[in-house]
Parts: structure tokens; sequence; C-alpha cells
């Protein structure tokens, strides 16, 4: 993660699930995955907002 670090621009993986209504665990999948962009600080997941932006705009139906 860069040092000038900008929270605004990052979710935790709870955040994600609040806003997606995605499972946690479905999100670190989607990690796992490569599907989404995400970096570990502080013992948590932080996933970038844009990456979860496009993959919410790429699986609608």
């Amino acid at each position: 993660m860069p040092e000038d670090f900008d929270p605004r621009a990052w979710l935790t993986t709870q955040e994600a699930a609040d806003l997606t209504h995605y499972n946690v665990r479905y999100l670190r999948q989607l990690v796992n995955e490569g599907k989404l962009t995400a970096v570990q600080r502080g013992g948590l997941f932080w996933l970038e907002r844009a990456s979860v932006a496009a993959y919410l705009a790429e699986s609608v139906f």
C-alpha cells in the first residue's frame, strides 16, 4: 500500500460487504482470484473502492 494511503479510496472487507451485500468470505475469495484489488494493512484487508465498483458494474445482469 502506498505511503500516501487515502482511506477514502479503500474499503475494509466489512465495509465492502455492507455496501454490496456480499459475504466477507466471498469478497476475500474474489481477492484471491484476482477479481478485486486489495492490500493487507494493520491486520485488515483493504479493498480498492474502484475495483469493487467495477466488479459490481460487471456483475449487473
